[in-house]
């Protein structure tokens, strides 16, 4: 399985993971290369939670974040502005019209500065085998 393949794998099963926990809402805010913000899980209480997920194959135990998404805060909120005015230097120019009106929905919730956001990864192991670890990490409140 290629890297695109196991990664879709993993927002499938966080997804899945999120549907069952309650989460009414849950959607990607990506571009037609799959950048951008892997899921946005909306809560019932209106709580907005952000996703960076990676996933491997084998069990790991240590979370691996890009330098770009070491600030997960700022690395949503620019990749949200990005898909939300559609802009085509960052690759967003053929994002759907519902991403980006969800981008610039979650935008206007996290400026307006009453909504709780959570900003949190997600590192999916073993991704291949029936006993998948899910490890959640809550990155910046």
């Amino acid at each position: 399985m290629r890297g695109k393949e196991l990664g879709d794998l993993g927002e499938m099963m966080v997804y899945a993971h999120l549907k069952k926990e309650g989460f009414p809402n849950v959607f990607p805010v990506q571009n037609s290369r799959n950048n951008g913000v892997d899921l946005i899980a909306e809560s019932a209480d209106g709580t907005i939670h952000i996703f960076e997920i990676k996933t491997t194959a084998k069990e790991i135990g240590n979370l691996k974040l890009t330098k770009s998404q070491a600030d997960l805060k700022e690395f949503a909120d620019q990749r949200l502005g990005w898909a939300a005015n559609k802009v085509p230097e960052k690759g967003y120019p053929n994002i759907s019209d519902e991403a980006a009106a969800n981008a610039d929905r979650i935008l206007d919730k996290i400026r307006d500065g009453v909504t709780v956001i959570h900003y949190q990864a997600v590192q999916v192991e073993k991704a291949l085998d029936l006993k998948s670890i899910l490890r959640f990490y809550e990155l910046v409140e």
